[in-house]
């Protein structure tokens, strides 16, 4: 009698176990594939001015870049770094680029593609427009 109680024990804890994997398995399946809302604006956190006006305060490292033909840098993505962001542009500033291409992570790994961009808008202390033809064809060259 103990035997069969302990199997039957053993037996429900299984069956639960397995109904609750497959109950969640099928809420996360719904969860991630559903639509999300749609707005036209990606945010910048922190999108107070005040915190990159402050990274601008710190001392910088002056390049002479005048005589250079730059054409790509490595900075970092995490705002952890905002001084060396700040130095990287600050650096730039010398000449007049008329265009700036970012590409970074997809840590959230959004999307059904290895390259993925965006035509909203980026919400930052001000509003950074995307330049979704330049962007276009920018990969398909």
């Amino acid at each position: 009698m103990k035997r069969y109680n302990l199997k039957l024990n053993i037996l429900v804890t299984l069956s639960l176990c397995l109904t609750g994997l497959i109950v969640f398995g099928i809420f996360h399946f719904f969860h991630l594939n559903q639509k999300k809302s749609s707005t036209d604006i990606h945010l910048s956190n922190p999108m107070e001015l005040e915190f990159f006006e402050t990274a601008f305060k710190f001392n910088k490292k002056e390049l002479d870049l005048s005589n250079k033909n730059v054409v790509a840098g490595i900075i970092p993505h995490h705002l952890l770094a905002a001084d060396l962001l700040a130095e990287f542009f600050y650096n730039l500033q010398v000449k007049n680029y008329e265009t700036i291409i970012l590409i970074g992570p997809n840590h959230f790994n959004s999307g059904n593609s290895d390259i993925i961009t965006s035509n909203y808008n980026w919400q930052t202390p001000t509003v950074l427009r995307p330049l979704i033809a330049l962007i276009l064809i920018k990969f398909m060259v």
